[in-house]
């Protein structure tokens, strides 16, 4: 499951973004992570994933970031 990665490196693993807002200076990413929510929660925090999160966003000029995941939480 990837686990042994640190969340900020689940994030980018599979990272896409698509430039498609302001001209092109302002993009879209989605990750797609192989681990459930749940257990992404349960072992890193929901307010950390939020702060690695927003720091992700800042950083590469994205509007929105989203988490594609084909993995069911039960």
């Amino acid at each position: 499951m990837n686990l042994k990665l640190r969340f900020p490196s689940l994030l980018i693993k599979d990272f896409k973004t698509y430039y498609l807002l302001n001209q092109g200076q302002t993009g879209i990413g989605m990750g797609t992570i192989h681990v459930p929510l749940k257990v992404m929660i349960e072992n890193y925090e929901l307010e950390n994933m939020k702060m690695i999160m927003s720091e992700l966003i800042s950083n590469r000029k994205l509007a929105y970031y989203g988490i594609l995941t084909n993995c069911l939480d039960s």
